[in-house]
């Protein structure tokens, strides 16, 4: 990745993205404590996607701090992360089935809908993140669309999520403000991937 090692501000944000991660795994694993000590009818099917969510966010998490801890490198090839490119993207994929398995829907629900949408866009968005560092054609425009549409609407739940706080609709540890939260410290990450790869790279072609 050209220049990437000595950003200082993809360093700053990859930290941000990771600890979006870190939230989304402790908060998982607490509803899967939870749901396990706790007598409840819940399916297997639940039970693996829980696991299946923390699991691919802790990965995410070591993931996005790799870019961190790696600051102050002249150079290095995104490539060489291989298959490790995919963990945000089962995340995010892991986050949508779920969301689906849950079988509410979002008709009449303007919070369920933009869950739908953010988890939707942030889906695509790591798709074409990881096509653009494959160097698959015409993904770098999609990629950079993606960052401004998912920062769009993970403001609007986020500063939702915060009205239902004050409303006393929903508790600061919800999942649903947590998931607000962890997409909220992502969009930096997104944006700034735009402009220190996208960009440099296309000055070094």
């Amino acid at each position: 990745m050209p220049g990437a090692g000595n950003s200082k501000a993809f360093a700053i944000t990859s930290f941000l993205a990771s600890a979006s991660m870190l939230l989304e795994f402790i908060r998982q694993v607490s509803r899967l404590a939870k749901a396990i000590t706790e007598p409840s009818n819940n399916s297997t099917a639940f039970f693996v996607l829980l696991v299946l969510i923390s699991l691919f966010s802790l990965g995410a998490c070591f993931y996005f701090a790799f870019f961190t801890f790696s600051f102050g490198k002249t150079s290095y090839d995104l490539k060489q992360l291989g298959a490790l490119h995919f963990l945000p993207i089962l995340w995010a994929g892991a986050r949508v089935v779920y969301l689906i398995y849950e079988g509410e829907s979002p008709v009449g629900n303007r919070q369920l809908a933009l869950k739908y949408a953010l988890l939707s866009v942030m889906l695509i968005y790591f798709y074409f993140y990881v096509s653009r560092i494959l160097d698959v054609k015409k993904s770098e425009r999609i990629n950079e669309i993606c960052s401004f549409i998912l920062t769009g609407i993970s403001l609007m739940y986020f500063i939702q999520s915060v009205i239902f706080i004050a409303e006393g609709k929903c508790e600061l540890l919800d999942s649903n403000v947590i998931l607000a939260a962890s997409s909220l410290l992502i969009c930096p990450f997104a944006l700034v991937f735009k402009r220190d790869y996208i960009s440099e790279k296309e000055n070094g072609e």
